[in-house]
């Protein structure tokens, strides 16, 4: 605050209410405002910069997989919101019990279309990962895609490959996906 006689105006009878004092605070005032503006644009990058995780847990524990194509799994389904560009990483946990001479297959969609990046790539299974042993065996699915802002549907996707034509179905349970988004 300016005080009585000392505005620097030079008139030492204006106590502080002339016009020069009221521009020096009216460009002091737009200076703060400036510098809250920059800081509030800066805690906004950093927000945005920052990876961010979420959690999709699918409620029904056991589910039959007999579709020879990649078929979503019912509760997997998840919209993830995209600021800026991203890669988006799904880690997809499970266990399953196939058939013997089957394989299930698990693996993460965008948007209804597999994620191809990273994830089991060994001949002749490239997407996502296989189990084939007739045992309930822990799996690890880990894909991921480069995304650009926007809302995706995310979803968890499995398929069978039976040896035999009699072999139509297995299990596969305890579901489970963490999404991480890295900005890029």
């Amino acid at each position: 605050m300016i005080s009585s006689g000392c505005c620097g105006c030079g008139n030492h009878s204006c106590d502080g209410c002339c016009s020069y004092s009221i521009k020096q605070l009216t460009l002091k005032l737009e200076n703060v405002t400036n510098q809250l503006d920059n800081l509030t644009k800066e805690v906004a990058e950093i927000r945005a910069s920052k990876v961010t995780t979420q959690v999709v847990p699918v409620p029904k524990h056991s589910h039959s997989i007999s579709s020879l194509d990649f078929t979503a799994i019912p509760g997997s389904q998840t919209s993830v919101t995209v600021t800026r560009p991203s890669k988006l990483v799904a880690f997809v946990s499970y266990h399953s019990k196939a058939k013997p001479n089957t394989s299930v297959d698990i693996t993460s969609a965008l948007n209804g279309t597999v994620m191809t990046l990273g994830g089991y790539t060994d001949y002749p299974w490239p997407l996502g990962a296989s189990l084939n042993i007739n045992d309930f065996v822990n799996g690890a699915s880990i894909t991921e895609q480069v995304v650009q802002p926007g809302v995706y549907n995310y979803d968890i996707r499995a398929r069978i490959r039976p040896a035999n034509a009699g072999d139509s179905t297995s299990l596969a349970n305890g579901f489970a996906a963490l999404l991480v988004l890295i900005p890029l």
